[in-house]
C-alpha cells in the first residue's frame, strides 16, 4: 500500500511538471527570468520519474538513476537563478557570470557517465535492488554518487542561505523606492523556501542515518509528499508571479561627482562615499516634508522614490538619503505614515467607509491600510473610531 501511495505522489507531481512545463515554456521565451523555473521543473520532472519508470519503463529505470546526479546538483542554482529574476531591480538576463554556477553539474555528469559505464545488470543491482557490487567501476561509481549527495547537501544549504538573504534585501529595496507593493514582496516565496528546507533536512538525515546503516523511521512517503508540496506551491504561485520590479525597473544611476567642500556623512555606512553634507542633507529632508504636507504627495497610490526625486528636481539617491538619515525612515514607511496621518480624521468622522478612506489616502489595498495603520497606532481603524 505504502509503495502505491508513492507511485500516485509521484504521478501527481509528474503531472503539475508537465502542467507547468506547457504553461511555462512559451512565457519563457519573452521573459528570460522565467528560463531557471522552467529548468527546475524539468530537473524536478528527472528526480521524480524514477518510481514511475519501475512500472512503466523499467528498461530506462537506471539511466534516469544516472541523470539524477547532474539533475541534483543543478536544482539549487536554477531556483537560485530564478529568485535572482524575480528580485532584480533590472530586466534580468543569463550571461556569462551566471554560468559558474553550472561547474557543480559538471561533477554530476562525470558520475551519470560513470554510472552509465556500468553493465545495466549491475546498475540495477547496485542502486536500485542495493545488492553488493565488488568491481573497480562499481566502487568508482559509489563513491561518486556518495561525493554527490554530499555537494548537494553542502550546495543546496548555501543556497538556502543566499535566498533568504536575497529576498530581504529585495523587500528592503521595496522600501526604500516604493510605498505600494501589493503582489511584489513575493511572501509565498517564504513558504517555498520553508518546505525546500525541510525536503533538505529530511534527505540530510536520510542520508545520514543511511550511511550509518540505521532506520530514520522516515517513510518514502513523507519525502515524495514534502517534493509535490515544494513542486505544487513552486507551480500554483511561481506561474503567475511577474519579477517583482517589472513595470517599474530602476535607470542605472549616473555617476555623480564628489564635491570638495562637502562635508563627509556621519550617520549611515551606506552613504559614507556620498557627496552630499549633512546641512544639504537636513535641507533636503526640509523640502520633502513641505512637498508632502502642502501638496499631499503621498495621496498618489502609484508615488514612488524616482517621482518624489522628479518632482523636488533631486537625484532619488540623495532623497533616499535623507530620508534615512534625518528622518531615520525609508520611503515606504515615511509615505504610509503621512497616509495614515491624512486617514485618522476620516476614520473619526465616521461619514466614510473604512475602504474608502484606504484609497482616499492613497492605499490601493484594504489589506495594505489596515498594515500600515496598526504599525503606526497600534490599533485597527475600527478600533481607533471606537476608542477615541
Amino acid at each position: 500500500m505504502a509503495d502505491t501511495a508513492v507511485l500516485a505522489i509521484v504521478m501527481a507531481t509528474l503531472g503539475q511538471v508537465l502542467l507547468s512545463l506547457s504553461l511555462l515554456l512559451p512565457r519563457a521565451l519573452h521573459t528570460q527570468t522565467y528560463w531557471p523555473l522552467a529548468a527546475f521543473f524539468i530537473l524536478s520532472g528527472v528526480m521524480t520519474a524514477v518510481p514511475a519508470a519501475a512500472v512503466f519503463l523499467p528498461a530506462w529505470q537506471t539511466h534516469l538513476v544516472a541523470l539524477m546526479a547532474p539533475a541534483f546538483l543543478l536544482q539549487a542554482p536554477a531556483l537560485w537563478l530564478y529568485v535572482q529574476g524575480l528580485t532584480s531591480p533590472t530586466p534580468w538576463r543569463f550571461n556569462l557570470k551566471h554560468a559558474w554556477h553550472l561547474v557543480p553539474a559538471g561533477f554530476g555528469a562525470v558520475t551519470a557517465i560513470t554510472i552509465l559505464s556500468l553493465p545495466p545488470a549491475t546498475r540495477y543491482a547496485l542502486f536500485l535492488s542495493d545488492q553488493a557490487v565488488n568491481t573497480p567501476l562499481a566502487d568508482a561509481a559509489s563513491f561518486c554518487v556518495l561525493l554527490c549527495l554530499l555537494l548537494w547537501l553542502v550546495q543546496s544549504g548555501i543556497y538556502l542561505c543566499k535566498m533568504v538573504k536575497r529576498l530581504t534585501t529585495y523587500r528592503q529595496q521595496l522600501k526604500n523606492l516604493f510605498a505600494s507593493n501589493e503582489q511584489r514582496e513575493l511572501g509565498w516565496l517564504s513558504l517555498l523556501l520553508t518546505i525546500a528546507g525541510s525536503t533538505w533536512g529530511v534527505s540530510l538525515l536520510i542520508i545520514i542515518f543511511g550511511v550509518m546503516e540505521k532506520d530514520t523511521g522516515i517513510s518514502n512517503k513523507v519525502l515524495v509528499s514534502l517534493y509535490f508540496l515544494l513542486i505544487w506551491s513552486l507551480a500554483t504561485w511561481g506561474l503567475r508571479q511577474k519579477p517583482g520590479f517589472e513595470g517599474r525597473y530602476q535607470p542605472t544611476e549616473p555617476t555623480i561627482k564628489k564635491q570638495p567642500q562637502a562635508e563627509p556623512p556621519k550617520p549611515s555606512a551606506k552613504y559614507e562615499r556620498s557627496a552630499l553634507g549633512a546641512e544639504q542633507e537636513a535641507r533636503i529632508a526640509q523640502k520633502i516634508q513641505i512637498a508632502m504636507q502642502e501638496q499631499q504627495l503621498y495621496l498618489d497610490p502609484a508615488l514612488s522614490l524616482q517621482k518624489l526625486a522628479q518632482h523636488l528636481a533631486i537625484t532619488p539617491h540623495y532623497v533616499s538619503q535623507a530620508l534615512n538619515n534625518n528622518l531615520q525612515q525609508n520611503f515606504f514607511d515615511y509615505v504610509n505614515q503621512c497616509r495614515v496621518i491624512h486617514a485618522k480624521p476620516l476614520i473619526l468622522a465616521g461619514e466614510m467607509t473604512v475602504i474608502d478612506i484606504a484609497y482616499t489616502a492613497g492605499f490601493n489595498a484594504r489589506s495594505s491600510f489596515y498594515k500600515a495603520f496598526k504599525r503606526e497606532t497600534g490599533q485597527t481603524p475600527t478600533e481607533f473610531r471606537a476608542k477615541s
